[in-house]
């Protein structure tokens, strides 16, 4: 399998994820959109991807099918994993949150609850939520031309132990830091912020869902190196 370090699928009409990239079969969805939103002719370059590292530059044929263009290339994962954990608030809002932190290049997003949840998932609805969630992510990596889709997963607030809470009483961001946790709208328990590492993100009080893009934005930032000691 070959190895590339340059780009060509940013340059494609488009990108979807398949099964299989020897034989690159578009699920009913991907046909819908490539045919009837898209209105792609026949002949327009996809990228087809894995979600892991791979991808196949494909052809576009009438009745959703992809012609291979090129060899299955992977481009291996470089930079820093990054995390963000967050407390689902009411509404559509938990989706929108892994959507934007998806665009944003997190590695993990982990789903988690705190002593002021509103928003608790039931036992027998937890699998079917994360699908939920972890199907926006794809079609967020999808959209943003990203090869590597995020995990989302569930977790208890004491599998978090070691990662920093962000609020407003804490310290600044460093380069150290490779995950963070955003909590609810009425914030963190006194119980739950004893002895915790905190971050700061802002200078003004967030909703839950800002937050969490924040954390997310900043995460990236130091990732990229676009914030460093001098700034403010």
């Amino acid at each position: 399998m070959a190895r590339s370090d340059s780009s060509p699928w940013r340059n494609s009409s488009t990108q979807v994820f398949v099964a299989d990239l020897n034989d690159p079969l578009l699920d009913s969805s991907d046909q819908h959109h490539l045919d009837r939103v898209l209105r792609l002719k026949s002949g327009e370059v996809v990228c087809a991807a894995d979600g892991r590292g791979s991808y196949r530059m494909c052809e576009y044929v009438s009745e959703g099918r992809l012609d291979p263009i090129s060899e299955v290339a992977f481009v291996p994962f470089t930079k820093t994993a990054l995390t963000v954990a967050f407390v689902p608030v009411k509404g559509g809002k938990p989706e929108w949150v892994v959507q934007k932190l998806a665009e944003m290049g997190m590695n993990r997003i982990k789903v988690t609850q705190s002593d002021r949840s509103v928003v608790r998932w039931n036992a027998d609805r937890v699998d079917k939520n994360l699908a939920r969630l972890q199907k926006t992510a794809e079609q967020a990596c999808r959209q943003s031309r990203r090869l590597w889709i995020p995990e989302v997963t569930s977790c208890r607030f004491s599998d978090l132990a070691d990662a920093p809470l962000a609020d407003m009483d804490g310290r600044r961001p460093s380069l150290g830091d490779r995950e963070l946790v955003v909590g609810p709208e009425g914030g963190w328990s006194t119980s739950e912020l004893r002895g915790r590492d905190r971050v700061n993100l802002s200078d003004g009080v967030l909703r839950a869902e800002t937050a969490a893009i924040m954390a997310a934005g900043t995460l990236s930032a130091l990732r990229l190196g676009l914030l460093g000691p001098d700034l403010s």
